[in-house]
C-alpha cells in the first residue's frame, strides 16, 4: 500500500488560510475532502437559519446578512449529532440553506465528503453515496470577501471560529457540479488538475507551513497555529481490494420471507477501509430492456464532401439516431475514427465545423428528451491527425478544438483522459441494469506501452463494467489483428470484463472472437467510405437482446432508407447478460471492515421469488457478491 502526505489538525486553533481568495468565489460548485476525524474539536455558527458544525472546507461563516460578508460555502460535521453539513447563504436574501446528512461520522475511521451546486439542487454524498438533497434555486453568495479556509471558518477579516481536530487529505474545488458518478470515480484518485477543477490541495508538501494548489491557479495557503503535524494521508493506489461479502440473512434459497425483509451480508477489508455496501434486486428471472449501441463508421467523405459524399448524408445518420433514441432505447454512440479527412488543414475548419453540426444533434436535450443528449464519443483516426511531415505533424489540434475535454467533463458520462488532451479517453453508461465502460485509444501503429498500462487499469478498477474498446485500425478485411489491435488484445485479454472491441479504418465488413481464459472477446470491422456517395451513409447497429443473451448487429442507411442483410452485416452474437434488469435498492455508506451490513427491502409482492447481491467498495475498487434467492410468503 502506497500512502501519501495529508495534514493533522488538533482542534485547538490551528488551520490553513488562503486570505479573501476571491478566485475560490463560486456560484457552481463541488466541494470534497478526506477527512478522519479524531477529537471533538469546535464548532463554528454559519448564520441565522444555519448550523452548528466543526468546519473542513469553508468560505465564511456568519457575520452579516445581505451583503459581501455573507458566507459562500461551509462544508463540516454538526456538532449535535456528528453527520455530515453543508450551508450556503444566497446573494438575494441572505438566508441560509444547510443541508444534513443522516450518518453519523465515526473517530478514528477515512470518510470523504462532498457537496455539489449547479444552481438548482444542493446535494451532499458520503463516501460517494448520495445522503441528503434540497433544491434552492438561489446564488451562493460568491463575491464573498470571508476568508476561505480548511479546518476552521473565518469572517471577513481573517478571525477563525471552530476547530477541526483530525487529518484531512485531498481537498478540491470544481467549478461545476460535478456528477455523481465523476464524485465516485474520482474518490480514489489524486487529482492534479483537470477542467473545471478550481483549486486542489494534495497537503502533502511533508515540511514547511505553505499548502500548495497544483490545479494551476497558485491559490496557496498558510497553515496557521501550533498544534498541527504532518501525518500519513489516504492510501491511494492500494492493490488490495475488499474481501467477498459472506451472506448473512436472508437464506439462500429461503422460502416463506416477508414482503418487507431486512437482507445483510458481512464485509470486511484488508486494509481495514471503511467501506460503502451497495445492494442489487430484482423478481428473479426477469430481464431487463433491450437497448443498443450505435457505431458510426469513417465520416471522412461526407464531412469533406468528396467522392459524392455530403454532409447532409452525415447529419441524415445523427438525426437517424436522434428520431430513434426512444424506439430503440440508444444508450450510446461511437464514432470509429476517421471524422474528417484532412486532419488540421492548414487551419481550415471546414471539415470539422460539418462534423460538429452532425454530432451537435445528439447533445439537444430537446430532440432526443434526455438532459445531457445521447452520450458519444469519438476515437481518433489517422486522417484526423495531421499528416506526419506537415507543419503540425500528427497533431490532433483541431480534433481536440471541436471534441476535446472541455466539451465533456461536465457531463455524467464523461470519465476522463490520458495526458493532457482528449485523444485517449473513456466514458461510462449505463442500460437494463447493466454498467459499461468504453474507452477510446487514438490510431497508433507503434502503440505506446504507457496508453496500453491505462487502458488495463482502467478495466481493473472499473472491473464491474462491461469493457469495449473502440479504436480506428484494429483489424484488416481477411480479419487477422492489425499491429494496434495485436497490440491492444494482447495487453487487455486478461481482464474478463472486456467483450468487445470496434474499428473502422479498411473498406470491409469483417470480425472475430478471440477466447482467453474462457471469456470471449468480440472485434468488428465496419467501413463503407469506398462505396458510392462516400459511403451511402451505412452505420452499424448493435442491439442488446438481456432476455435472450444476445447481440444482435445490423447495417442501416438512413440515406437509401435501407438494411444490408448479407451474412456479414447481419448477425448474432451471444453474450451474457444476466445482471440485466437490477435496481439499486439501497446503499450502506459507511460499513465498518468486519462488521455486518443490512439494509431492508421493502414494497415486495407476496409469493413472488427475488434475486439480490451486494457490491462492496473501499473508494478505490470494489467487488460483487454471488446473486442469491428468496421467495416471499402469501401475507
Amino acid at each position: 500500500m502506497q500512502s501519501n502526505g495529508a495534514l493533522s489538525f488538533s482542534g485547538e486553533r490551528d488551520y490553513v488560510t488562503f486570505g479573501k481568495a476571491s478566485a475560490l468565489g463560486v456560484t457552481a460548485f463541488t466541494i470534497e475532502t478526506w477527512f478522519r476525524r479524531e477529537g471533538d474539536g469546535s464548532t463554528a455558527f454559519t448564520g441565522n437559519g444555519g448550523v452548528d458544525a466543526v468546519p473542513l472546507v469553508t468560505k465564511g461563516r456568519a457575520e452579516a446578512d445581505g451583503s459581501p460578508v455573507d458566507m459562500n460555502y461551509f462544508l463540516g460535521i454538526r456538532g449535535s449529532d456528528r453527520v455530515l453539513v453543508a450551508d450556503f447563504e444566497d446573494k438575494d436574501t441572505g438566508l441560509n440553506h444547510p443541508v444534513a446528512g443522516g450518518t453519523s461520522i465515526r473517530y478514528n475511521t477515512w470518510y470523504h465528503a462532498a457537496v455539489s451546486y449547479d444552481g438548482q439542487k444542493w446535494q451532499l454524498y458520503l463516501n460517494g453515496v448520495l445522503e441528503a438533497a434540497s433544491t434552492v434555486g438561489k446564488i451562493p453568495r460568491s463575491d464573498s470577501i470571508q476568508h476561505a479556509g480548511l479546518g476552521t471558518a473565518l469572517d471577513s477579516t481573517g478571525t477563525p471560529e471552530g476547530f477541526f481536530a483530525g487529518e484531512m487529505d485531498e481537498v478540491r474545488i470544481w467549478n461545476y457540479a460535478r456528477p455523481v458518478q465523476q464524485i465516485r470515480d474520482g474518490m480514489g484518485l489524486q487529482i492534479i488538475s483537470a477542467p473545471g477543477l478550481l483549486a486542489r490541495w494534495g497537503l502533502d508538501e511533508g515540511s514547511g507551513t505553505i499548502v500548495v494548489d497544483s490545479a494551476g491557479r497558485a491559490i496557496n495557503g498558510v497553515i496557521r497555529g501550533t498544534g498541527w503535524d504532518r501525518a500519513n494521508g489516504v492510501a491511494f493506489n492500494s492493490d488490495r481490494s475488499p474481501l467477498s461479502p459472506v451472506l448473512v440473512a436472508p437464506a439462500n434459497g429461503a422460502g416463506g420471507v416477508s414482503t418487507s425483509i431486512s437482507l445483510s451480508v458481512s464485509v470486511s477489508d484488508p486494509d481495514n477501509d471503511n467501506l460503502v455496501v451497495t445492494y442489487y434486486g430484482k423478481p428473479a428471472g426477469s430481464a431487463g430492456a433491450d437497448f443498443s449501441i450505435i457505431a458510426l463508421p469513417d465520416t471522412q467523405y461526407y464531412a469533406a464532401g468528396l467522392y459524392g459524399g455530403t454532409p447532409a448524408i452525415f447529419t441524415a445518420q445523427t438525426q437517424w439516431i436522434v428520431n430513434q433514441q426512444a424506439v430503440r432505447n440508444v444508450a450510446c454512440v461511437t464514432h470509429l475514427g476517421d471524422c474528417v479527412e484532412h486532419g488540421n488543414n492548414n487551419g481550415n475548419t471546414r471539415e470539422w465545423d460539418n462534423v460538429n453540426a452532425a454530432m451537435s444533434l445528439l447533445e439537444n436535450p430537446m430532440t432526443t428528451r434526455l438532459a445531457e443528449g445521447i452520450p458519444y464519443g469519438i476515437a481518433v483516426g489517422n486522417h484526423d491527425q495531421s499528416p506526419e511531415g506537415s507543419p503540425d505533424g500528427n497533431s490532433t489540434k483541431l480534433y481536440n478544438q471541436y471534441f476535446g475535454t472541455s466539451r465533456f467533463y461536465r457531463r455524467s458520462y464523461y470519465g476522463g483522459h490520458y495526458s493532457s488532451n482528449q485523444d485517449n479517453h473513456y466514458q461510462l453508461f449505463s442500460a437494463s441494469g447493466l454498467d459499461f465502460i468504453v474507452i477510446y485509444l487514438e490510431y497508433d501503429q507503434t502503440p505506446d506501452a504507457p496508453i496500453l498500462d491505462w487502458a488495463d487499469k482502467l478495466l481493473k478498477i472499473y472491473s464491474n463494467r462491461r469493457g469495449m474498446i473502440v479504436s480506428h485500425y484494429l483489424m484488416n478485411e481477411s480479419a487477422g489483428f492489425s499491429v494496434q489491435g495485436q497490440a491492444i488484445y494482447d495487453a487487455l485479454k486478461n481482464n474478463p470484463n472486456l467483450f468487445l472491441m470496434l474499428c473502422g479504418h479498411i473498406l470491409a465488413e469483417n470480425r472475430r472472437q478471440d477466447v482467453f481464459n474462457g471469456h470471449t472477446v468480440y472485434t468488428l470491422l465496419s467501413d463503407y467510405q469506398g462505396l458510392p456517395n462516400g459511403g451511402n451513409g451505412w452505420l452499424r447497429m448493435m442491439e442488446f437482446s438481456p432476455a435472450s443473451n444476445q447481440i444482435r448487429v445490423s447495417t442501416y442507411s438512413p440515406t437509401l432508407g435501407l438494411f444490408d442483410t448479407t451474412p456479414n452485416s447481419q448477425f448474432t452474437l451471444p453474450f451474457n447478460m444476466q445482471d440485466s434488469g437490477f435496481t439499486v435498492i439501497k446503499a450502506h455508506p459507511n460499513a465498518a471492515s468486519g462488521s455486518t451490513s443490512t439494509v431492508r427491502w421493502a414494497g415486495l409482492r407476496p409469493n413472488t421469488e427475488y434475486e439480490w447481491y451486494v457490491t462492496v467498495s473501499d473508494g478505490f475498487s470494489s467487488i460483487s457478491s454471488s446473486h442469491w434467492i428468496f421467495r416471499t410468503g402469501s401475507n
